[in-house]
């Protein structure tokens, strides 16, 4: 019995702790409602205080921010390889080169590939130095891509 009556006493105990705890007002805005003639709302009791932890949530919010504009540049140069390989490949079709430097340029394609196969995306980086990093590989490789298909349209004759 005595098991019975602590198992329901310490939920009530804690249940009214937390709302005493929750609802308590400062004595100071007491005293002055009390010459007011007013009484405090526990909304009014505390605006000036900001959350402990609104100002690591601002932070966090800016942090995320930056993150999505970095990694919506890094999309546009993903999509500029992308649209790069498609290029290439249409004029590769159009030329017969020789084994050896058609392994060349498989290769250098080939790294191209490589980046867009599986990419990280918005939520494998923590940091925008992360996605800088990135994107500088993207754009290494898409600067090789343009210099590749500069040699390619050279052996053409100009023709794309």
């Amino acid at each position: 019995m005595n098991k019975i009556m602590l198992f329901i006493a310490l939920p009530v105990c804690a249940g009214i702790v937390t709302y005493l705890a929750l609802n308590d007002v400062p004595r100071e805005m007491e005293d002055e409602a009390a010459v007011a003639g007013t009484t405090p709302s526990p909304a009014a009791v505390e605006p000036a205080q900001e959350a402990p932890g609104a100002g690591l949530a601002a932070q966090e919010q800016q942090r995320r921010a930056a993150m999505r504009a970095e990694y919506a540049r890094l999309e546009q140069a993903r999509n500029d390889v992308r649209k790069q390989l498609g290029r290439i490949k249409s004029v590769i079709w159009k030329l017969r080169v020789p084994p050896a430097q058609a392994r060349a340029i498989e290769k250098r394609m080939y790294q191209g590939h490589i980046l867009l196969k599986n990419p990280p995306l918005l939520g494998a980086f923590s940091s925008v130095d992360e996605i800088k990093r990135e994107l500088s590989k993207v754009d290494v490789v898409h600067a090789d891509l343009k210099d590749l298909e500069d040699e390619l349209n050279e052996k053409q004759g100009g023709r794309v």
